[in-house]
C-alpha cells in the first residue's frame, strides 16, 4: 500500500486561499507593515513577529508597545492575554481539521498559523472533506495565507511613504470584512451593506475624529449600511412577488 500523502487536497487548499482570502489578508497586513516601519521596527523582527503572533491586533499591539520601550515580559503578557481570544476558535477548529491520526508536533505549528480567515473556510469547507483530507487540506490554505501576508506586510514596510494613512487604516479592515462575508450571517443584503459603510467610513472618521474614529464610524456607518441593505432586500422582495 502507498504511503504517500494524498496531495490534491494540499493543491486545492493552495488555490483557495490564493483567491480573494490571500489577497484579503496580504492587503490588511500593507497596513501593518506601514505601521511597523512608521514605529521603528526592522524588517526582521516585523516579519518574526507576524509569524510567532499572527494575529493583527496583537501584532499592533506589540508594534505600539515595542516602540515605546516595552519590556519583554511586558511584551508576552500583553500579547498573551490579547491573544486568549482565539482559544475558543483553536478549540472549535480541532474537530474539523483532526485527521484520527493522532497528535503530531506539525500540528503545533498549524494551530500557530491559524486564522479567523483559515477557521471560517474551514467551516464553509467541512461538508467537502472527509476526515484524512482536512489537515492537507488546511496546511495548504494557511501556506499561502502566510506567504501572501508576509509579503503585503514587506510591501507595507517598504513602501510606507507612498500609502496614504486613510489607506493603511482601510486595509486594516479587510480581513475582519472578508472573514465577515464568509459567514452566513454576511451572505444576506443588510449583513454586506454594513460591512462595505463601514470599512469605507471608519478610515475617513478616524482621520477626522481620531480618539473615536473606530467606535463612531463603525456605529454610525454600519447602521446606515444596515438600513439601506434591508430597504433594498424588501424592495427586491416586493419585485419579485409582483
Amino acid at each position: 500500500m502507498s504511503t504517500k500523502p494524498d496531495r490534491s487536497p494540499w493543491w486545492r487548499g493552495l488555490i483557495d486561499a490564493a483567491r480573494a482570502p490571500g489577497i484579503a489578508l496580504g492587503a490588511a497586513l500593507i497596513g501593518y507593515g506601514a505601521q511597523a516601519a512608521t514605529n521603528g521596527l526592522d524588517i526582521p523582527t516585523m516579519l518574526a513577529e507576524a509569524v510567532l503572533i499572527w494575529a493583527l491586533p496583537p501584532m499592533m499591539a506589540f508594534t505600539e508597545l515595542y516602540s515605546a520601550g516595552a519590556s519583554v515580559s511586558a511584551l508576552i503578557i500583553s500579547i498573551g492575554l490579547i491573544n486568549v481570544r482565539a482559544l475558543p476558535m483553536i478549540v472549535a477548529s480541532l474537530p474539523l481539521v483532526h485527521g484520527g491520526t493522532g497528535f503530531r508536533l506539525w500540528h503545533l505549528i498549524l494551530a500557530q498559523v491559524a486564522s479567523p480567515t483559515s477557521w471560517a473556510q474551514m467551516e464553509l469547507m467541512r461538508g467537502e472533506l472527509t476526515q484524512h483530507q482536512r489537515i492537507p487540506y488546511f496546511s495548504g490554505f494557511c501556506f499561502i495565507l502566510v506567504s501572501f501576508g508576509l509579503i503585503g506586510a514587506l510591501i507595507g514596510y517598504l513602501f510606507v511613504n507612498d500609502v496614504p494613512t486613510a489607506l493603511r487604516l482601510a486595509a486594516l479592515f479587510l480581513t475582519p470584512f472578508f472573514v465577515l462575508l464568509m459567514m452566513g450571517t454576511a451572505k444576506r443584503r443588510p449583513g454586506q451593506a454594513a460591512g462595505i459603510c463601514g470599512a469605507i467610513g471608519v478610515p475617513v472618521c478616524i482621520d477626522l475624529i481620531p480618539d473615536f474614529g473606530m467606535i463612531v464610524g463603525g456605529v454610525l456607518f454600519g447602521t446606515v449600511g444596515y438600513v439601506a441593505g434591508s430597504l433594498i432586500r424588501r424592495l427586491e422582495e416586493r419585485s419579485l412577488r409582483s
